[in-house]
């Protein structure tokens, strides 16, 4: 009877040494798996990570800037500007208005705008109501060109209406510009505090 339990016991341990080495071995190979995929996707997220930089590196300087010098030809020049984008969004310009404001100049200033045109003393805002007729997409892909330009532009009370031939949209685009009068008895036109000039 005892040689039979050895021999019993001497087939059971042996495969009882395999089993667990199975799995452990199984178990070993589930995490190196998991770690391997850990580690290729933050290799991934370097990889893109790097092209992200590179790419950020190579995007051109900015050449932004809010106002620019007061000249007789500031105002055509911005209107040749405007029409040259409508153009190239397929829409027309249709109506132009303009009227200026120079921060500080104001008879009766309230509390508040006082406090605006110590910030803004030595700019002048020119606001246009412009009417644009054309295509809807084309009329918001110009709004879009004006807000993503070099030059600051201010944007409000867009008016849309629809009519036969498609849709207008009548909107004030206020610009700044440094007045001549702010010359600093060098010839030059100096630009106030924290404003970029060209």
């Amino acid at each position: 009877m005892k040689p039979q339990i050895f021999r019993i016991l001497g087939w059971l341990i042996p495969a009882l040494c395999i089993g667990l080495a199975g799995g452990l071995i199984y178990l070993q190979n589930q995490s190196f798996l998991r770690v391997s995929s850990q580690r290729n996707a933050s290799r991934l997220e370097v990889q893109k990570a790097q092209e992200k930089k590179r790419l950020t590196d190579n995007l051109p300087s900015e050449h932004n800037y809010a106002a620019v010098e007061e000249s007789r030809t500031e105002e055509s020049s911005f209107l040749d500007y405007l029409k040259a984008q409508a153009a190239t969004c397929g829409v027309a310009v249709v109506d132009w208005s303009s009227q200026s404001e120079e921060y500080g100049k104001s008879r009766s200033p309230s509390a508040e705008d006082q406090k605006r045109d110590a910030l803004l003393k030595g700019l002048k805002r020119i606001s246009s109501t412009v009417t644009v007729s054309g295509p809807f997409p084309g009329l918001r892909a110009m709004v879009m060109q004006l807000e993503a330009s070099d030059r600051l532009y201010t944007l409000s009370s867009p008016k849309w209406a629809r009519t036969p031939k498609g849709t207008n949209l009548t909107v004030v685009v206020s610009r700044y510009v440094i007045p001549e009068t702010s010359s600093n008895g060098s010839g030059k036109t100096g630009a106030a505090p924290g404003i970029r000039e060209i």
